[in-house]
């Protein structure tokens, strides 16, 4: 994959409007840009919207492959690679397995709406930033620029459809929303939460990725949060799993919770209204329909239920239940019972 220069790089953004940041190489201190160009995000994560895009590309333009190559990544650090940015509309964080991939499918129905799904680049620019969890995240002016830079690089109006830009964020980022809110402090923010016990079956049943298959150093990283002696996957997954519970019932200002129970067809009016989105009937009726299919399946129709049969619940005293039934009584709910 060729190497370029800065001043190459930003001839190149000014000459492909699709052009964003894919991910990042900490190894090598890399950057890697791919041209998206007009293609619409409908998927619930990036990585799948690039995939999709490659074979679209690759069955239509006999063979041919989305253009990608390399720079620093020091180029972060100025604002002049930023090309048609787009300033973020609202963020969604979670506790993973708690309906964010269903919000982001919902928004993106409306091809007004641009939404980014847990891309890879928003967890590797943590490790650049932290020398792989080695040194804390300070919000000093370098680092937030850096961070700012990248976001509002991988919104860029690839289309002129695009009024609004959302970033549903990998659950474990919700432990650095202090820093992210630092840098995008008026940016509406939403935070997914689920039954623990539902939670923690899933991830029982399936593995998170960033923490089962070792990825760009983010388990190591993760598993620096353990206690000495606590080494078993269970184990952290429930630390963690309290931490993303603490964090939400710590946030105050500019977000709002929603339970798992309440992202439903009926709702979305007060959901998109935390979110700051006005929407006519008809766009509001498209969005609905992606209610009624599985989050998870890309391709295939297959009806989506929130009332699945739950797992044995936690015991009342058990820290996880006491924190999910804080969340449940703040008064920050979207939906209040």
């Amino acid at each position: 994959m060729r190497d370029i220069s800065k001043a190459e790089l930003i001839t190149a953004l000014q000459e492909h409007p699709g052009l964003l940041p894919f991910q990042s190489h900490c190894d090598t201190r890399k950057l890697e840009w791919l041209d998206l160009e007009r293609y619409h995000i409908y998927e619930g994560f990036f990585h799948k919207a690039v995939d999709r895009f490659g074979a679209l590309k690759h069955s239509i333009a006999n063979g041919a492959t989305p253009l990608r190559f390399l720079s620093d990544l020091t180029v972060l650090a100025d604002s002049a690679i930023l090309c048609q940015p787009g300033e973020p509309s609202g963020f969604i964080f979670h506790c993973g397995r708690s309906g964010s991939t269903l919000l982001t499918k919902v928004l993106a129905r409306d091809r007004r709406h641009l939404v980014i799904g847990e891309a890879a680049a928003h967890n590797q620019v943590l490790l650049a930033l932290t020398d792989s969890g080695r040194t804390p995240l300070q919000p000093t002016l370098a680092q937030q620029t850096i961070y700012r830079n990248l976001v509002l690089a991988m919104g860029r109006r690839r289309t002129p459809e695009y009024t609004r830009y959302f970033v549903k964020f990998t659950s474990f980022n919700v432990l650095f929303i202090d820093f992210i809110r630092s840098v995008f402090p008026t940016v509406p923010v939403i935070f997914l939460y689920r039954a623990p016990e539902q939670i923690l079956a899933s991830f029982e049943r399936d593995p998170a990725p960033w923490l089962d298959q070792n990825q760009d150093g983010l388990r190591p990283l993760l598993r620096r949060r353990m206690k000495p002696g606590q080494r078993t996957d269970t184990l952290l997954i429930k630390e963690l799993l309290a931490d993303f519970f603490y964090a939400g019932v710590a946030m105050t200002d500019g977000v709002k919770l929603l339970n798992y129970e309440d992202l439903t067809a009926e709702h979305l009016p007060e959901i998109l209204n935390a979110l700051n989105v006005e929407s006519t009937e008809p766009r509001m009726r498209l969005m609905q329909t992606q209610f009624a299919f599985d989050a998870k399946e890309e391709n295939r129709e297959r009806t989506f239920s929130s009332k699945r049969t739950p797992p044995k619940p936690l015991p009342q005293e058990h820290r996880l239940a006491k924190l999910y039934r804080q969340l449940r009584e703040s008064e920050l709910n979207i939906v209040q019972s």
